[in-house]
């Protein structure tokens, strides 16, 4: 893949609008594992800069964006590491290829100088980290740990000794990580506390949902103050207005008789002790739609069977779904209008079967040869997907019966109990166990 264009567009949490504004969850983490390995050699607690996670928090942007590390210095040929910045931001630094000779030491020492307009006067030293699989706190210590030159700086051995570095910070962004410590204590302060949400329950875009459900999200700053929250909910309005509740001590509230098929906009306002506040990003879900209005009545009564069969072997209802509903009522007239299953792959010679679907609505669904063989299984299961425009993000899994005199929710049912296949997808036994 080629180096991403330095006019890229950045996407970076919201909660991080400007680096050097505060830590991400995972630069939390990255701190306080840094301090921890520093306390298990008798070290102190490197204090967490201001200035610092500016430079830091800016420079794994770079390297996301502009791989400055994959170039070479034309005046040595040597490879430039990940030491290096681009020329993206003049206003803010010098951009340098650093290489593994240090012949340019001061594109690093001077990083802290330059992008505080010399707030910061001390030099910064810099631990860097790239991974293909995307960075993480424990695997960035992991990886300076297992290096002795990266770990003599954070333990302060070697030319390192004695240090007792007074400030530090890091930056954690896609497939790169960054610390900073710095020779001087920081005049700017520790970093801003930043109050983080995230982990929304239910998930952002969810369908689907109950009328009646908990709202649930993750909350936490740098300083592990006490927390505050405000809980704004709007149907059908983005953003949100209509403040639900506030003063909010857990990260979780009860909703109740909310309409059917709408969608829910919500978001959390979050305060600190210092009165701190962070407006979190707007998420939303859609409530489930009562569907035996949209069902016919042997349609309601086969509902109603399966989740009795599964009620008398200890299984709870399965709720019924709209979308679930649009695939599977599109598919029994597909089957009715066009026999799709009266054919044969050319590919294979086999016999195509019920799970087939005819090119009758070329722009609801992609049509298939189903065999006996699984042979297309994403037939079936993104079938959900396209049919509704990827509103539904899960896969589907389909039971499927004809009769020449006619089908009726009891001999559908009683087919399917006496086949193996199908009665496991029934009572989540074999393959399908714990699908609940």
């Amino acid at each position: 893949m080629p180096p991403p264009s330095k006019h890229r567009m950045i996407h970076r949490p919201v909660y991080l609008p400007t680096p050097g504004a505060c830590l991400t969850g995972e630069e939390v983490n990255l701190v306080n594992l840094i301090n921890e390995y520093r306390n298990e050699h008798g070290l102190p607690d490197a204090p967490v800069s201001k200035s610092l996670t500016t430079v830091a928090q800016w420079h794994v942007l770079d390297l996301h964006t502009n791989r400055p590390d994959s170039g070479t210095d034309p005046a040595t040929g040597l490879e430039c590491n990940l030491h290096s910045w681009s020329d993206w931001r003049p206003d803010l630094w010098t951009p340098v290829c650093y290489v593994h000779t240090h012949a340019y030491a001061e594109g690093m020492l001077f990083k802290p100088r330059q992008m505080t307009n010399n707030l910061y006067t001390g030099y910064g030293y810099e631990n860097a980290y790239g991974s293909g699989f995307g960075a993480t706190a424990q695997s960035a210590l992991n990886a300076w740990r297992n290096s002795p030159p990266h770990n003599a700086v954070i333990l302060e051995q070697d030319v390192w000794q004695g240090r007792n570095w007074p400030a530090m910070s890091v930056g954690i962004y896609e497939h790169y990580a960054v610390l900073w410590f710095g020779s001087v204590t920081d005049p700017q302060g520790p970093v801003t506390v930043c109050n983080v949400l995230g982990n929304p329950i239910p998930v952002d875009g969810a369908l689907d949902q109950a009328t009646n459900i908990t709202l649930s999200w993750e909350g936490y700053n740098l300083d592990g103050n006490t927390l505050l929250y405000d809980l704004y909910l709007e149907a059908d309005t983005n953003p949100p207005t209509q403040l639900v509740a506030s003063n909010l001590s857990e990260n979780s509230y009860a909703m109740t008789n909310l309409l059917e098929g709408t969608t829910y906009y919500w978001r959390i306002v979050v305060r600190d002790t210092h009165n701190t506040q962070t407006e979190g990003a707007v998420w939303s879900f859609t409530t489930e739609e009562t569907l035996h209005v949209c069902l016919t009545d042997e349609e309601v009564i086969l509902a109603n069977l399966i989740n009795d069969y599964r009620n008398q072997n200890g299984l709870p209802d399965v709720p019924l779904s709209k979308s679930l509903t649009a695939v599977a009522q599109w598919h029994v007239l597909d089957l009715q209008t066009n026999h799709p299953d009266s054919g044969t792959d050319p590919a294979t010679g086999e016999e195509c079967n019920l799970h087939s679907w005819s090119d009758w609505q070329p722009d609801l669904w992609t049509p298939v040869c189903y065999v006996d063989s699984n042979a297309y299984g994403e037939g079936m299961w993104f079938k959900p997907r396209e049919i509704t425009d990827n509103a539904y993000t899960g896969y589907g899994f389909e039971n499927a019966y004809r009769h020449h005199d006619g089908a009726t929710a009891q001999a559908a049912l009683d087919s399917w109990r006496n086949s193996p296949n199908d009665n496991d997808i029934i009572l989540e036994q074999g393959a399908w166990q714990g699908f609940s």
